[in-house]
């Protein structure tokens, strides 16, 4: 990835969940409890960060759920289990995403995140006038079709798109990213072994923190 050219739209699309939140071992864990509740065997914790599928539901059809068993249901069995409440922020979120703000960055929000949960975490961890735009994408909706909206809304010219940096923690998220024409970043954190994983599907670098990354883009 070069250097930003300072012509060049200076915008950054983050993933939520694993990637600013420090959520991913209990999307892990409400994945596992999920396919436990519908008697299928559980994916591994590889076979989770590696899936390409988007939207979310399309994992489980393709991992023994019958057709018969609605996404509505699949997803709403998920959310009982998935305990956002003790979702809490990586330490060093709030500090580096404010740093680039400070220098000039818009930044967008995209989540699987229910839209009123969300929201609710934005507003206690102090972050609901950070983010520029803050997108849904729910059980039904691929990212690439999120990532598109995020274009629009900030008018970014189709032949600008590779200068808009996604940043995500699974592979889907490299991938979506590419689909939809953007440059992919990954952002290991804690699991430093799916590098690897996520260069493999698109990621252009990958970072283990933030702070990693603010010094690529020769943020101080």
């Amino acid at each position: 990835m070069k250097k930003q050219d300072v012509s060049c739209p200076k915008v950054i699309i983050y993933d939520w969940d694993g990637t600013l939140a420090d959520s991913m071992s209990a999307t892990y864990a409400a994945l596992r409890s999920t396919f436990q509740a519908f008697d299928k065997a559980v994916p591994s914790f590889a076979e989770f960060v590696e899936c390409l599928r988007n939207p979310p539901t399309v994992f489980y059809y393709e991992r023994g759920f019958s057709r018969k068993i609605s996404k509505k249901e699949i997803w709403s069995t998920f959310l009982g289990h998935a305990n956002y409440s003790s979702i809490k922020l990586y330490p060093d979120v709030k500090k580096e995403i404010e740093k680039q703000k400070r220098s000039g960055w818009s930044l967008v929000l995209v989540s699987a995140c229910p839209r009123d949960i969300l929201l609710g975490l934005l507003a206690k961890h102090d972050l609901m006038t950070t983010f520029e735009h803050v997108l849904v994408t729910g059980s039904d909706q691929r990212k690439s079709t999120v990532f598109n909206r995020a274009c629009r809304l900030l008018r970014i010219k189709r032949g600008d798109r590779h200068e808009i940096i996604c940043v995500g923690d699974m592979a889907c998220d490299m991938f979506e990213a590419v689909v939809a024409g953007l440059t992919p970043i990954g952002l290991c954190r804690d699991h430093p072994e799916i590098s690897h994983i996520l260069k493999s599907h698109g990621a252009r670098l990958v970072f283990g923190s933030l702070k990693e990354f603010n010094s690529h883009l020769g943020i101080q």
